[in-house]
């Protein structure tokens, strides 16, 4: 716009006879004056660049997670675990210690008065039905990992697996279901309470340690 204005004032300046120098200086004049034109009162002019600098970006930065995300995290991690499959009896068995205050190991203070009370009085020598001696200081050998003489696929004791051992079915009678035979133990006396029962689970949930 400004171009043609100043060509077109150059050309008719020229035309009445006007200098070269002349046709500049006018030339100037009027470009000054159409700037000034341009530029009408009330119009807002554009802001310098230092105040465009000191304005604020509006772009958002990242930032850290919100109270609110932190809870709704904090909450999946708490359904998650609640839907996990509680542990078998077993695993809960094996979290006890095996060695007890008194620094003795759990056999030797929770199972070994059982065997020697309930079970040695009949399993002394191993010479005995059953074929087995029970008493506390031959007990372990006699029993981990020891076939039983009643039902040779059951083995009496298995490390970790209480309801694998033929000597919990003995126990708890339910050695014939299993293959086994002969009567529930102890004979003549009655059967273990549950307390005793559970202590010997123990053990063997432990590992059957001595």
């Amino acid at each position: 716009m400004r171009i043609l204005v100043t060509a077109g004032l150059a050309l008719a300046l020229v035309s009445c006879g006007q200098s070269e120098s002349e046709i500049g200086e006018d030339a100037l004049a009027s470009t000054s004056d159409v700037a000034s034109v341009e530029q009408e009162p009330g119009a807002t002019a554009s802001a310098p660049a230092s105040e465009a600098a000191e304005a604020p970006s509006e772009t958002p930065s990242s930032s850290a997670p919100t109270v609110a995300e932190k809870a709704e995290v904090a909450e999946k991690a708490a359904s998650a675990a609640g839907k996990s499959a509680p542990a078998e009896p077993e695993a809960k068995m094996m979290q006890a210690s095996a060695t007890t205050s008194s620094g003795k190991s759990y056999y030797e203070e929770n199972v070994a008065p059982i065997f020697a009370s309930a079970c040695a009085t009949c399993h002394l020598t191993g010479t005995e039905a059953g074929n087995i001696s029970l008493v506390p200081r031959k007990a372990v050998a006699n029993l981990v990992n020891v076939a039983s003489t009643e039902a040779p696929n059951l083995k009496r004791v298995v490390p970790g697996k209480p309801d694998a051992s033929y000597l919990i079915m003995k126990l708890e009678g339910t050695h014939l279901q299993n293959g086994g035979s002969g009567l529930q133990m102890p004979f003549g006396v009655g059967p273990l309470s549950k307390d005793q029962i559970a202590k010997v689970r123990t053990w063997i949930a432990q590992g059957a340690k001595p």
